[in-house]
């Protein structure tokens, strides 16, 4: 069986804060789509992320998918 992985970028606001419902969402549509998400991967975003904020994407992970698998780098 062929497993997909598809990193998820986090998005931001116009004011320049992080978009929560809008990754959540993502999350979840791409779970939903069959593939499981990758977050905090080096997609152009996740250098740029304080380590708190790293830990804030995998908690929002986590709370979108309930329980469903993801990876993260």
């Amino acid at each position: 069986k062929v497993t997909g992985i598809s990193a998820i970028l986090l998005p931001f606001t116009e004011a320049g804060g992080i978009d929560w419902a809008g990754f959540a969402a993502h999350c979840v549509r791409t779970a939903d789509a069959g593939l499981t998400p990758a977050v905090n991967m080096d997609t152009g975003y996740a250098n740029l992320l304080t380590p708190g904020q790293r830990v804030e994407v995998l908690d929002a992970t986590r709370a979108a998918l309930g329980g469903r698998p993801f990876v993260a780098g």
